[in-house]
């Protein structure tokens, strides 16, 4: 079989499944995301690197608090609306509600940097903490757009 009769076979079978663009952006994100830690281990030391792997795990665990699932609930309820009016007021429902929840979450989060324990070595880093836990607002827009076009398609 010829290339060029492989890469029309493949345009066919994407243009017939639509949404292709957003799986093909998930993945090279996932790919830049792989290489880029790559990266970023070869640039920083042992100390550093260490350092940023801590603020990551604060980040991470209150993360899974972004919005408290109101992503979720736009990939679901956005499908089930018939028009476009009702599918825009779900998402506009869930990216208020969720800021509001996120505000909540990061200040729980920066009051937990400041006043944990943190161990000795990365007791000067306790800004650090605080910036990447501001992340979540970005990323619960970023998700809640990401999940909106999904359910689109």
């Amino acid at each position: 079989m010829e290339l060029t009769a492989i890469v029309t076979k493949l345009a066919n079978y994407a243009k017939r499944i639509g949404g292709q663009y957003v799986l093909l952006g998930s993945i090279l994100s996932k790919f830049v995301t792989f290489f880029g830690s790559a990266v970023v281990i070869r640039l920083l030391s042992k100390t550093e690197y260490g350092v940023l792997g801590y603020a990551e795990n604060i980040y991470s665990y209150f993360y899974i608090l972004a919005g408290l699932g109101l992503v979720n609930s736009v990939l679901r309820f956005v499908v089930l609306q018939k028009d476009a009016a009702t599918k825009y007021s779900v998402y506009r429902l869930c990216l208020r509600r969720g800021t509001i929840y996120n505000l909540i979450i990061v200040v729980v989060a920066c009051c937990f940097c400041w006043l944990y324990p943190i161990p000795g070595e990365y007791e000067s880093y306790i800004q650090l903490c605080m910036l990447m836990c501001l992340a979540i607002f970005p990323q619960y827009l970023i998700d809640c757009c990401f999940f909106c076009i999904r359910s689109l398609f």
